[in-house]
């Protein structure tokens, strides 16, 4: 599938709005109908974006994972230059 920017930027927002809910009330007593509910979409439109419930825990560990690697880079950029490499 296609990610197009539209796709991502629906994804993330809905991501968001999951990530919300889980630290609220927990990952399993936070049902997919809750999540479609608060981010406003039907369960099929839901299910388009995150197939199964465990994608949004895929999704959370990538981008979590991806900033950590970000910052390592910016902190070994700034080492780099501060010894003069």
């Amino acid at each position: 599938m296609k990610q197009t920017q539209k796709y991502l930027a629906e994804q993330e927002r809905i991501a968001r709005i999951a990530f919300k809910l889980f630290a609220e009330t927990g990952y399993a007593k936070t049902p997919l109908s809750v999540i479609g509910k608060e981010a406003g979409v039907q369960k099929s439109l839901l299910q388009y974006y995150f197939p199964k419930k465990a994608k949004f825990i895929e999704l959370f560990i990538e981008t979590s994972f991806s900033l950590v690697i970000d910052q390592v880079i910016k902190r070994e950029e700034v080492y780099l230059i501060g010894v003069g490499c």
